[in-house]
């Protein structure tokens, strides 16, 4: 659902569907005035191949969301982040319950009407409900500690990258 308030918060718009797919939301960010919004079908995770991420976008100051791509995933992604990178370019982070000591990323050049580097960077205590924000002069990652395996507690971790991939 999207609420608008043009008053600083005083005031909010009835609800209206972002789109028409049930699921949720894990990320939103403004470039260029064109607000981003990466949702999954799903429950909390990918269970199944017809479920998946998706990207949509609002060129009207949310009043209306047009779906952008589908975000390539897999069974077990849960949890999603998206970011501009300095190159302008758009990043989607996924976390895969089946992998917490790999970030899965994609990459788009076209602010996510394609899809056209995939990879994974390594996290050394795991990573579970990945966020990622840029700082001058890099990134940072935080979240929970993947608590999927019992190896290390499930605690909060922060991580800090030159480039938002290593």
């Amino acid at each position: 659902m999207v609420v608008i308030s043009r008053d600083g918060g005083e005031t909010w718009s009835d609800a209206v569907a972002l789109c028409d797919k049930k699921g949720r939301v894990y990320d939103a960010l403004v470039c260029d005035d064109t607000i981003y919004a990466l949702m999954n079908d799903g429950s909390w995770k990918i269970s199944n191949p017809e479920e998946g991420y998706y990207l949509y976008k609002s060129e009207d100051g949310g009043e209306t969301f047009s779906l952008v791509s589908r975000v390539p995933s897999a069974i077990g992604d849960a949890y999603g982040d998206i970011e501009i990178m300095d190159d302008g370019s758009m990043i989607c982070y996924l976390y895969n319950q089946k992998d917490e000591y790999n970030l899965y990323y994609h990459i788009s050049y076209d602010m996510g009407s394609t899809w056209e580097k995939s990879g994974k960077g390594y996290v050394a205590k795991r990573i579970r409900n990945p966020q990622v924000g840029k700082v001058k002069g890099g990134y940072i990652l935080h979240g929970r500690a993947g608590c999927e395996t019992p190896e290390l507690p499930p605690h909060f971790v922060l991580y800090t990258s030159a480039d938002g991939i290593n």
